[in-house]
């Protein structure tokens, strides 16, 4: 008896097997192929031939609009530039003054910008430094001057973590073995 049964599942099993097989079959026979639908291909636009006198003609055309440019701009920058002599005549580099000065003026920038933008102490020193520009500064002497007084220990100055991250990593001022200086903060 205990033969009997163990042998019934083998054969049930294999008749299972047999009838899958047999629908497979009958559905491959059954259902027809049918082949992908294609796009039309669109038709191809002619390519006009390129020859030196075509290039000659839309290069003139587009000096035409340069100059055209050129002159609307002018106009416009004319139009809009203050009274007065322009910042490069006699007068606009800074004049050096004293030290204390320069620190007055530096930690008086970077408190009214820090209230105006809450900045939370760090402020950038791109914006510092627009401030020094409008009043006739140069870069070059402002960084040097802000280095300075860093080493006074009026300033800190903080490195960016990820200089890409800046959105003008240009403005920084970039010191050997710190990296970006991107921000000022009052001690």
């Amino acid at each position: 008896m205990g033969t009997a049964k163990k042998a019934a599942p083998a054969r049930k099993a294999t008749s299972i097997a047999k009838k899958t097989s047999t629908i497979k079959a009958i559905t491959k026979k059954a259902a027809p192929k049918v082949a992908p639908a294609r796009k039309p291909k669109a038709p191809r636009a002619r390519v006009e031939k390129i020859t030196l006198a075509t290039l000659a003609a839309k290069l003139d055309t587009i000096a035409d609009r340069l100059s055209t440019l050129e002159a609307v701009l002018g106009a416009a920058l004319e139009a809009r530039a203050p009274e007065g002599p322009p910042r490069s005549a006699a007068g606009s580099a800074p004049q050096p003054i004293a030290s204390a000065e320069f620190d007055a003026a530096l930690l008086a920038t970077i408190g009214d910008l820090d209230r105006r933008a809450r900045h939370g102490g760090m402020v950038p020193i791109p914006d510092v430094r627009a401030v020094f520009l409008d009043a006739g500064w140069t870069r070059a002497a402002f960084d040097a001057r802000l280095l300075e007084a860093e080493r006074d220990f009026l300033v800190d100055l903080k490195v960016a973590n990820d200089p890409l991250r800046l959105p003008r990593p240009d403005l920084a001022i970039e010191e050997l073995g710190r990296g970006h200086l991107q921000y000022v903060v009052i001690r």
